[in-house]
């Protein structure tokens, strides 16, 4: 993940959002999404390994798109709220029975992305912090995936209400924007 033009993934999660609209996410290949795309095998290769990673890029690539970031309120009810309008895909992700996991790599990479922009002290301080950041992760993960699967009928606002009551108070400055810098963000275009 990572890699490639962002004009490229741009027209890659569009594509895989237009097929969850239709088809299964289980049954969706890589052929599937060039034929979508309308994008050369070799385009696709340059972005992704595979269509498991395509699959985890989504979340990240919706989420880059929003002004707010990650560490407010109201951006983590704008992204619930974005899940909702791509119920095609975000609905069938805890059904997901890809080669990786959807739920364990989308954990590791919010590790990542939190990992980064936290851990500045001892490493005595850090081995808590990681715990509480962990903890919070899974919460916050399981939480999304059971709301997913649930019809994702529960209000936005109180689900990012109970994920920010959740958060460690350490945890004060948005992780997002600084990794992305650091990994080579792209948006979404309209």
């Amino acid at each position: 993940m990572r890699r490639g033009t962002p004009a490229a993934r741009d027209r890659f999660v569009r594509a895989m959002l237009a097929l969850c609209e239709k088809k299964d996410i289980n049954k969706i290949s890589v052929r599937d999404v060039l034929e979508e795309s309308g994008a050369a095998r070799q385009t696709f290769y340059n972005c992704y390994h595979d269509i498991n990673d395509l699959i985890l890029d989504v979340p990240f690539a919706l989420a880059e798109t929003c002004d707010e970031g990650l560490y407010t309120q109201d951006a983590c009810t704008a992204l619930f709220c974005t899940a909702r309008q791509e119920r095609g895909y975000f609905g069938q992700l805890p059904h997901h029975t890809g080669q990786n996991c959807f739920r364990d790599s989308y954990l590791n990479k919010l590790k990542e992305i939190y990992y980064h922009s936290v851990f500045h002290g001892s490493p005595c301080e850090i081995a808590a912090q990681k715990a509480q950041i962990d903890a919070y992760i899974y919460g916050v993960v399981d939480l999304f995936m059971e709301w997913c699967a649930t019809g994702m009928q529960d209000d936005p606002q109180w689900i990012a209400a109970v994920i920010f009551s959740m958060k460690p108070p350490f945890m004060t400055e948005d992780p997002l924007p600084d990794y992305c810098a650091h990994q080579g963000a792209f948006s979404l275009e309209a």
